[in-house]
């Protein structure tokens, strides 16, 4: 799971959330037998490949066990966003998979981010 924040930093209803996650395939590379042409079509649409100034403050958590999306995705993403000056934190847990049901200290670390990027002082 990624949060970016957008639009009025100090309104709540700016915060956007956005998966990842490929339930399945997207409708412009599933219709192109040629391998190459889709392969370029999915990298068009990688969110790391579209990281770019302006991009909103970001959180990304990711567990280290996670066998359907390699942590190596969000290592990735958070170093792209950095090298294009993003604010962003990613957080791995150790001995999480995709997704995990007990997620009150993850609650408790995005209500401390949202705090200090929508309560800060201009």
């Amino acid at each position: 799971m990624a949060l970016g924040l957008s639009g009025e930093p100090n309104s709540i209803s700016s915060v956007v959330v956005r998966s990842h996650a490929v339930k399945r395939i997207h409708p412009q590379c599933r219709k192109f037998s040629d391998r190459t042409e889709q392969l370029r079509r999915w990298k068009a649409l990688s969110p790391v490949n579209r990281v770019g100034r302006g991009f909103p403050p970001t959180l990304l958590f990711h567990g280290a066990k996670d066998t359907h999306v390699p942590v190596q995705q969000s290592e990735r993403m958070a170093e792209a966003l950095k090298a294009a000056g993003v604010d962003v934190e990613l957080v791995v847990k150790p001995n999480r998979e995709h997704g995990w049901p007990d997620n009150a200290t993850d609650q408790k670390t995005l209500v401390e981010w949202l705090d200090r990027r929508l309560l800060s002082k201009p």
